[in-house]
């Protein structure tokens, strides 16, 4: 592909490829944009990321908006975080560690894919009484979230999402 005249690298999703070809790009001066969470890769030599772009805000930038929005501005009292993915911790920290500092109440709601999940999930969340949500899911799935919130809690008055 150098030989070709590569200009840009985009991707891999995968974590596992995305530091190998990080620094095969940083070697070859070839511009890498990356789409996924992970962090960009550093040159070893001088510890600076030149040639990766990395399209999703980072972790700690998304988290701490979540605090900022959710527990500081709006006071919340309980957090419900429904997640999909383990990386969600990693999102969700700032979220977690300032609840628990500010004696709010968290309820961790794993999301598994299937036929009617997401309503019967929402459902769940409000037989619980739970109004203050945190949905951390893929892109893809946001969507069948947002519909499903308009036919399943849009008449609770109380209900805040976040996404």
């Amino acid at each position: 592909m150098l030989k070709q005249g590569v200009s840009l690298v985009l991707g891999p999703r995968s974590p596992s490829v995305v530091s190998v070809l990080g620094s095969t790009c940083s070697a070859f001066h070839v511009p890498h944009v990356q789409t996924s969470w992970t962090s960009p890769v550093a040159d070893p030599a001088t510890g600076q990321s030149l040639f990766s772009l990395n399209v999703f805000p980072h972790p700690d930038v998304l988290s701490r908006a979540y605090v900022d929005l959710a527990l500081k501005t709006s006071r919340w009292k309980t957090v419900t975080v429904i997640y999909e993915e383990s990386d969600s911790f990693v999102r969700m920290k700032d979220v977690l560690n300032t609840s628990f500092a500010l004696g709010a109440r968290v309820n961790l709601v794993l999301y598994r894919q299937g036929s009617g999940a997401v309503k019967t999930l929402l459902k769940r969340v409000d037989l619980a009484k739970e109004f203050n949500i945190v949905l951390d899911v893929p892109t893809e799935r946001v969507y069948e979230f947002l519909e499903a919130v308009s036919s399943t809690l849009s008449q609770n008055p109380l209900l805040e999402l976040c996404i």
